[in-house]
């Protein structure tokens, strides 16, 4: 389980979602259906109480926007 430390700020949500979005698009190149899947999956994963740990790795920018939305997941 990953742990922050107290002197570890977190990143301002909007900012990080536009940078999020961007990565998708340059992954994606098209708003198609692949990208509403990654959207969806991402949403899902993010919002997830069973996965606080992603979560806080986002936000504290341990988990870059590039490195999330190329990111498989579990069993995908």
């Amino acid at each position: 389980s990953y742990t922050r430390s107290e002197s570890q700020q977190l990143q301002d949500p909007n900012p990080l979602a536009a940078a999020i979005e961007e990565a998708m698009y340059d992954l994606f190149s098209a708003v198609n259906n692949d990208y509403k899947a990654k959207a969806r999956s991402l949403n899902f994963n993010l919002k997830d109480a069973k996965n606080p740990d992603l979560r806080e790795r986002v936000l504290s920018g341990n988990v870059p926007p590039e490195q999330l939305v190329r990111h498989e997941g579990r069993g995908g």
